[in-house]
């Protein structure tokens, strides 16, 4: 009788002691292996963030600013003239604000054949500063206005270039400047 007591009142309570120490255990042992791993994927999250920031500020560098927009069309023209092709017209037409950049489309008229066209385009993907071409319009000529035997060709299309938009954006809800409150 005396140990059945001893049993339930000294050894049993300290049991359940050890069993709730070792479910403690075991569960902050899997709490150190969670954040472990999650340690592990921030230093890899880390990188990648400095990956992109860096890249990023790569591709920013590729966006031409304000004061170089009459050389990226000089070099457009340069890599036209190059190509083989003879521009109509080469018009800068007016800016598209979109929320982080601004969009400068360009109007591109121009005659040439179709080498001289993929000469062209080629050329322009390989200019230092990001230039995306958009809806192209090819058309031939007719052969009364043709010297050669091979066909020439109009070419019209819409050039863009971008630059980072580095103003914030006005909050329209704001009163304007010089509005009574």
């Amino acid at each position: 009788m005396t140990l059945a007591l001893a049993y339930f009142v000294l050894i049993r309570p300290l049991l359940n002691d050890i069993d709730n120490a070792r479910a403690q255990e075991e569960s902050l042992l899997n709490e150190y292996r969670e954040k472990d791993s999650k340690l592990r994927n921030l230093q890899l999250y880390q990188k990648q963030i400095e990956d992109m920031e860096r890249t990023f500020g790569e591709l920013l560098q590729q966006l031409p600013k304000e004061t170089e927009i009459p050389g990226l069309v000089e070099d457009i023209n340069f890599t036209g003239v190059s190509s083989g092709l003879r521009f109509n017209n080469i018009s800068v037409q007016p800016e598209v604000k979109q929320e982080f950049f601004i969009e400068l489309p360009i109007s591109i008229v121009a005659q040439g054949d179709y080498h001289a066209f993929g000469s062209f385009v080629s050329g322009l993907a390989a200019l230092p500063r990001i230039v995306t071409l958009h809806d192209f319009v090819i058309e031939t000529l007719p052969e009364a206005e043709t010297k050669s035997e091979v066909p020439v060709l109009k070419m019209t299309v819409q050039a863009k270039t971008y630059r980072y938009n580095d103003q914030p954006a006005e909050d329209s809800t704001a009163p304007a400047a010089g509005a009574p409150k």
